[in-house]
This record gives C-alpha cells, sequence and structure tokens, in this order.
C-alpha cells in the first residue's frame, strides 16, 4: 500500500501526463501549462512524473495556478536532474523506473501524452500495449502538436498493414491541441462535484449487501499461483475461465459465474513461491469488513482490522498457508 491521503481525497478524477523534463519549444512549453491549467479548472488531480524541469514542470505549475492538486512519482536517482519535485506537489519517491510507471499508470483514471523522447514514447507505447490486451480501459489522448507524432503514427499504421493486431486510432485518441485534448477527456471524466465512476464494481443490482461484487478486469503479477487462485475462487466465488502460458509466464483468468470481467493472474516461472517477508498480494474489493468476515469464517488470520486511509479501508489478513494479502477499496488503484 502507497499512502495517498495526502492527495485531497481520491473522489476526483486523476489524470496522468506523460512529458519530457526537457524544455522543447516555447509553444509546447505553453500547451503544457495551460493543458495543466485546465485539468485543475475540472476539478481533476494531475498525476504526472514528479520534476520541475522541461514539460514536466510546466503541466505541473499549470495546474498549481489553478490551486489544483498535483500528484508526483519520481525517481531518487534523477529528481535533481529533472529539476526537484515543487513543494506544493504531493510527491512520492521511487527507486525504479519500472516502479514509476505502475504507480504512475495505477493511480491515474486516464493518460495525456505530450511530445517527448524515450521516456515519454516508451510511456506511450506501454500504456497502448496495456489497453489493447484489455489490462484497462481508460481514455488515452495523444497530443500530436505539429504532427509532432505523424512519424510513429505512420509506422504503427505500417504495423496494422503488416500484423493487423495494433489499430492505435482505436485506442487512443489523436488530438492536435491541449484544447482538443481537455475536449476529448470532457465526455469520459466527471467534473469536480460529480459522483465519479469506480475503477472497481459497486455491487449490481439485487446483490447482498456485504457480498463481494463482481468487478473490473485486473492484472496481477503473483509469486505463488496456488495461493492466489485460493484466495479468489474461496474468498470471492471466482472460477477458471482460461488458463496458458506465454513465454515465461503462467497465465491463469478467473471471472464471477465464467463470464468476465475478472482477474488475470501472472506467475513468472522458475520464482520460489515461498513467501518474503516484505511482499504481499493487494485485492481492491468493494467491502473490505464484510470479506474480512468472510475470509476469517474460511481460516484466515486477520492482521490488522480494517482501519481508514483518507477515504479508504484497508486490512491486512494471512491465508492458511501464511501468504499476507491486504485488502483495499481503493478507487485509484487495480
Amino acid at each position: 500500500m502507497d499512502g495517498t491521503a495526502g492527495n485531497g481525497g481520491a473522489s476526483a478524477p486523476r489524470v496522468c501526463v506523460y512529458c519530457s523534463s526537457h524544455d522543447g519549444s516555447p509553444e509546447l512549453g505553453d500547451l503544457a501549462y495551460e493543458l495543466g491549467r485546465g485539468i485543475a479548472a475540472r476539478g481533476w488531480h494531475l498525476v504526472y512524473g514528479g520534476g520541475s524541469a522541461g514539460l514536466m514542470g510546466r503541466v505541473a505549475e499549470g495546474a498549481h495556478s489553478a490551486s489544483g492538486v498535483v500528484i508526483g512519482i519520481t525517481l531518487e536517482r534523477t529528481c535533481s536532474r529533472e529539476g526537484g519535485a515543487p513543494v506544493w506537489a504531493d510527491t512520492t519517491y521511487v527507486e525504479s523506473v519500472r516502479e514509476r510507471k505502475e504507480r504512475m499508470e495505477t493511480r491515474s483514471d486516464a493518460f495525456v501524452v505530450l511530445p517527448g523522447g524515450l521516456g515519454t514514447l516508451e510511456e506511450l507505447l506501454e500504456i497502448l500495449s496495456l489497453k489493447q490486451l484489455r489490462f484497462h480501459d481508460r481514455p488515452v489522448v495523444l497530443v500530436n502538436s505539429g504532427d509532432y507524432w505523424a512519424p510513429l503514427l505512420a509506422q504503427l499504421d505500417r504495423a496494422v498493414e503488416h500484423f493487423g493486431y495494433l489499430d492505435v486510432h482505436g485506442q487512443c485518441a489523436v488530438v492536435p491541441d491541449f484544447p482538443s485534448a481537455l475536449a476529448a477527456l470532457d465526455g469520459r471524466l466527471p467534473r469536480a462535484g460529480a459522483a465519479t465512476l469506480p475503477r472497481a464494481r459497486e455491487a449490481e443490482p439485487g446483490q447482498a449487501t456485504g457480498t463481494p461484487a463482481r468487478f473490473d478486469h485486473v492484472r496481477l503479477d503473483v509469486r505463488d499461483m496456488v495461493a492466489a487462485e485460493a484466495f479468489y475462487t474461496r474468498a470471492l466465488g471466482l472460477s477458471e475461465v482460461v488458463r496458458y502460458d506465454v513465454a515465461d509466464r503462467l497465465i491463469v483468468q478467473l471471472a464471477a459465474d465464467g463470464t468476465p470481467p475478472g482477474v488475470e493472474l501472472w506467475q513468472e516461472k522458475g520464482l520460489d513461491p515461498a513467501p518474503h517477508p516484505t511482499e504481499h498480494l493487494a485485492f481492491a474489493v468493494p467491502d473490505v469488513p464484510s470479506l474480512v468476515a468472510r475470509v476469517r469464517v474460511l481460516g484466515y488470520r486477520v492482521l490488522d482490522e480494517p482501519f481508514a486511509v483518507g477515504a479508504e479501508t484497508v486490512a491486512f489478513v494471512a491465508d492458511p498457508d501464511g501468504h499476507r494479502i491486504e485488502l483495499n477499496d481503493f478507487r485509484g488503484r487495480p
């Protein structure tokens, strides 16, 4: 669990902006600034790479100028090269690029990609790949200012011609400027004060109060596939849909009544399944107290009774084999 209680609450949608820590042109700097202002003006929270330099700094300054919430995810080793973290931002420091990308992705409800270099390109392709593989269905907006991304779009169209599996235009909105980017999100995200759509689904009509509901498709990397499957089948009542091998991973998909949405578990082959003291499984559920009561009856040991983290509820339990499991009702992460 990464504490997010200082972000001003999880009720407002969060928009992740991928962009460069370099300046580019003055026009791009202005675009980033106005995009940040537009995000904050709508009551949305900004998630970005955490630096003060380049387009990163400009988008953060824009959001801050409109009294917006700015959430930065930055690397300890590169923070100084990116201008340092603004003192007014809610900044989390991580150790690896992979963790940085993962936290930015799991904290966000939508993604806007500005012109940038290798890092921005990698983030763009990864978030599109995840959407293509149905790990998420959140809006992605590519700002093609001055046709900056035109060569990449042409190459992706060429890939479609050859392989036919990645239609970038079906995975994201390609727009020329910041007003168009904001307009593309206006239809997908509510403004401040409006009810937000939770990332995990609420109980369906007719479902008993406190019963774990079906939830949106979630991918989880697990060390012990047997323990993870046992939790989902026993505690949440899911059943296996499909099991298959991909390269060096075993993948198992489970869902309620055999019908998606559900969960996809990934296990890297060759890992020691024994639990480590510092790692745990984390599952998002609609009703933490009810699920704690349910797994207690199933023989799970309650390590920490449900407690509040900002507007969310968290609990820790251990399954009969000793695996530590975090239960949360976070809406900003899977």
